[in-house]
């Protein structure tokens, strides 16, 4: 019975981090969990998305927002996490870029991306270029 109210008070705790993989400087947690399996991510979100369906209520507008978020999810292009710090949700998106640098220190960057519809260069602040990881 002692047990049991030690491990009670100890879950009560508002530090308590259930993840022992934050307490290594040499795992990178976001970058194993988007090498998990799509099915696997979607589990680890689940409980996430019921506290969101739970807080849109009958808000239309809200469970909107929330079926968009399952669909991003479920499709693999996001999955959710909870800031160990705030606790708030985060939508995380794993985003990979290039860095490319010339043996004389150039350094490559995106100053624009090519809109098919207007036939134009649409210019941008000087970026790596990158895109979002896709699921598979």
């Amino acid at each position: 019975q002692d047990y049991a109210t030690a491990l009670c008070t100890f879950l009560e705790r508002p530090d308590l981090r259930l993840s022992d993989l934050r307490t290594y400087d040499d795992i990178c947690e976001e970058t194993l969990i988007c090498a998990l399996p799509q099915d696997t991510r979607k589990m680890i979100s689940e409980p996430a998305m019921e506290a969101i369906y739970r807080a849109a209520g009958q808000n239309e507008a809200r469970l909107q927002s929330a079926t968009q978020l399952e669909k991003e999810v479920v499709s693999g292009m996001c999955w959710l996490d909870m800031d160990p710090v705030s606790g708030k949700l985060l939508r995380m998106v794993h985003i990979v870029t290039l860095n490319l640098t010339r043996d004389d220190g150039f350094i490559c960057k995106q100053i624009g991306e090519w809109d098919n519809d207007q036939q134009i260069v649409l210019r941008c602040e000087p970026k790596s270029p990158g895109t979002h990881m896709q699921p598979g």
